[in-house]
């Protein structure tokens, strides 16, 4: 039965015009020139991204996507839709929302101090475990990153090894005792002929003129010197209470630096040697005897370790 007789048209849709060649007929088509299908009266699927999934079902129907995220992207081909993953454009790890671990340290690129080298988190950031030394020390807790030291003083030398790091060693390279900064102590020999020095070094009265038979003792202080390197000299000179205190002042101050000028002509470096007078102020003695004067009137010599520059 031609249900379009007035009108030629095709059997299957009995008799009446199907212009898009849809199967449907054009009076029953709600769109007769787009080929459609029946679930939408005629009307073609739409699909506007173009990626084969319909926009009735197409969760981003605007973005060309997969099947699998429902018609959205996953940019970066990393098996995690757009949508979900915090690096889009760049492939990355489920567990990490998207991002990715480039050396496979288990730690994100993003908080990863050194992304394309294998390192734990704690201490490194990511960043391998490093001894730039080859002192056993890991760069992280070497306070001397660049020369091998020891792990008792994080990594910082001890040259000598006598249990002093050289940064509080006053003499790093000759074996001493802590309790005198790592130099070796003067032996008692030594000490004796300073204390003897009090006595030996002796003055013209009056001036600073040494006797002729100071001279050994001075010498003998600087074969000590030579033999100390590592030691200064300090030489203060004392008078007694005979005479004005300006006048015992001044005498004394170039006492002490006769006895100075005489250890730089033995070759001893100005540098390691101070003199000082302190004129009456510091007696070890009665000046009222003649006994104690005696006493007063002198140069003690000191040794002192050198600090470094």
């Amino acid at each position: 039965m031609d249900k379009c007789p007035e009108i030629p048209g095709f059997g299957r849709t009995q008799g009446c015009p199907d212009a898009d060649h849809d199967g449907i007929a054009d009076r029953d088509d709600e769109c007769p020139h787009k080929y459609g299908v029946v679930s939408l009266g005629g009307c073609p699927i739409k699909d506007v991204d173009n990626d084969s999934i319909p926009d009735v079902d197409d969760e981003c129907p605007t973005l060309p996507g997969l099947a699998q995220f429902k018609g959205c992207p996953d940019t970066d081909h990393d098996g995690i839709e757009d949508r979900k993953d915090s690096c889009a454009t760049v492939a990355g790890l489920l567990q990490f929302n998207g991002c990715p671990d480039t050396d496979g340290d288990g730690i994100e690129d993003r908080f990863d101090a050194c992304p394309t080298e294998s390192g734990p988190l704690e201490y490194y950031y990511g960043c391998p475990v490093r001894d730039t030394d080859g002192d056993g020390v890991e760069d992280k807790l070497d306070a001397c990153l660049l020369v091998a030291g020891k792990a008792e003083f994080k990594g910082c030398p001890d040259t000598d090894n006598d249990g002093v790091e050289d940064a509080l060693d006053l003499c790093p390279t000759i074996v001493g005792p802590k309790d005198n900064k790592g130099c070796p102590v003067v032996e008692k020999k030594d000490r004796e002929k300073l204390e003897l020095a009090v006595k030996a070094v002796k003055f013209q009265t009056g001036k600073a003129i040494l006797k002729a038979e100071s001279s050994k003792i001075l010498t003998d202080i600087a074969n000590i010197l030579a033999k100390y390197p590592y030691y200064g000299l300090s030489m203060d000179g004392h008078t007694d209470s005979a005479g004005n205190d300006k006048s015992n002042q001044l005498l004394s101050e170039k006492r002490a630096l006769a006895c100075l000028d005489f250890l730089v002509k033995k070759g001893i470096d100005k540098n390691r040697l101070k003199s000082a007078g302190f004129g009456e102020t510091r007696p070890v003695a009665d000046n009222k005897t003649a006994a104690g004067r005696t006493k007063n009137r002198r140069v003690e010599f000191n040794l002192f370790l050198m600090e470094k520059k």
